[in-house]
């Protein structure tokens, strides 16, 4: 086997005589490449009929096949005639090696780049100085660009491998190996027990967007992403409201905007958060001026209008109101029980007042009242409409024009009063 040192092989040969056994003389044996010699002859003595030498094969000895020329010799005063063989060789066969690759990390990247993948090569025989290792990286059984190959000196190879853009970020096989080639001095090894690993990119993420004011429609914030890709997720969160949905948010509230990013190629960098505000719409209420009702009739329905419309088919519930009171007077309009939802803020100006005007009531005095000349005057009657309010009642009485004589006299209102 090729070592770098010298090492010794025995070499043997017989000699055969029909004369008798051979048990003189001596063979030398000379190995060779061709017609080059390698290393010094060696020579045994040959004792029955065979011979034996400690043949040194010189350190570096190219792995191949020489051939061995074995010369025997009886000596001048010897009794067998010389003999040779150059039918025999010997082989020195490539030394073992052992090759591990090294485990290599990349990030992933659209664009092609470089990733130098290195391996040693080892052999009990000596530092290997020959061959190649070529490098194949693999996912499964598919093989991913090209392979590459470095040279080994000193027992290692490198190379530049080209690992193509857009590859997956995930871990692939490094298959690494080494062959010494044809006239090599190495025999071949392998190793695919290390990995390329690709790992994801980071990612960063800008939320943008508003404020905005409550219209009836979603919302959605704008995420930009560096670099841009499209594998993400939004998710919206209200701060006031149960809202939690990948889907833009309508109602008026300040949300909480998570990114989550889904391309396994990527991972996020920083915050994935942010928010987004919907303002409430502002609706101005204003009082309808010049309401009354005529005292002892009931409330109207205080009227109103407002600005902006409302969104779609948003309503007001409740109702105006005002302050207290049942007489005859100027009242204020308050805002009472009128409301909006959530989305709005509503703005009322009480300075219109709600009026409850007098009550006109016509009094008719009875006809033919009298009195005979010399009487007292009776009480003078009367007739009202319309009735009076609940408790209401007249003071006071009709009265006449002054006289005591016979004759017609016009009947006034006197004191009577309400």
């Amino acid at each position: 086997m090729f070592s770098s040192t010298d090492q010794t092989v025995t070499l043997t040969a017989t000699v055969t005589s029909g004369a008798a056994t051979v048990n003189q003389g001596s063979v030398t044996f000379t190995v060779k490449d061709g017609v080059t010699v390698i290393g010094s002859t060696a020579s045994g003595s040959v004792a029955s009929g065979s011979a034996s030498a400690s043949y040194t094969s010189p350190g570096g000895s190219a792995a191949k096949t020489y051939t061995i020329e074995a010369a025997y010799t009886s000596g001048p005063t010897g009794n067998f005639a010389d003999s040779s063989d150059n039918t025999k060789t010997l082989t020195v066969n490539k030394a073992g090696t052992t090759t591990t690759a090294a485990d290599k990390t990349a990030t992933f990247s659209t664009a092609d780049q470089t990733v130098t993948l290195t391996a040693t090569v080892t052999s009990g025989a000596g530092t290997v100085n020959q061959g190649s290792v070529t490098f194949t990286v693999k996912d499964g059984t598919t093989v991913i660009g090209s392979t590459a190959s470095g040279s080994v000196v000193s027992g290692s190879a490198s190379t530049s491998y080209t690992l193509p853009g857009g590859s997956a970020a995930k871990t692939y096989t490094i298959d690494a190996a080494y062959t010494s080639g044809p006239t090599g001095s190495f025999a071949d090894s392998s190793d695919n027990t290390k990995t390329l690993k690709v790992n994801p990119a980071l990612a960063t993420v800008n939320i943008t967007g508003g404020p905005f004011t409550y219209d009836g429609s979603p919302h959605a914030a704008t995420v930009t992403t560096t670099p841009s890709i499209a594998g993400y997720s939004v998710n919206y969160a209200g701060t006031t409201t149960a809202y939690n949905s990948s889907t833009p948010p309508t109602n008026a509230d300040t949300y909480t905007v998570t990114v989550t990013i889904t391309d396994p190629n990527y991972v996020l960098s920083g915050s994935g958060t942010g928010s987004i505000t919907i303002k409430k719409l502002t609706v101005t209420v204003t009082l309808t001026a010049g309401q009354y009702k005529i005292y002892g009739a009931g409330d109207p329905t205080l009227t109103y209008t407002f600005a902006p419309a409302l969104v779609g088919t948003d309503t007001f519930s409740g109702a105006l109101s005002r302050d207290a009171g049942a007489n005859v007077g100027l009242y204020n309009i308050t805002q009472g029980t009128l409301a909006l939802s959530t989305n709005y803020t509503l703005l009322f100006t009480g300075e219109v007042q709600f009026e409850i005007k007098k009550l006109t009531v016509t009094v008719t005095p009875t006809a033919g009242q009298y009195k005979i000349y010399g009487a007292g005057d009776p009480t003078l009657t009367y007739t009202f409409a319309p009735a009076l309010i609940t408790s209401d009642t007249f003071s006071g009485a009709l009265a006449r024009d002054a006289g005591t004589n016979v004759g017609l006299y016009n009947i006034t209102q006197g004191t009577l009063a309400l």
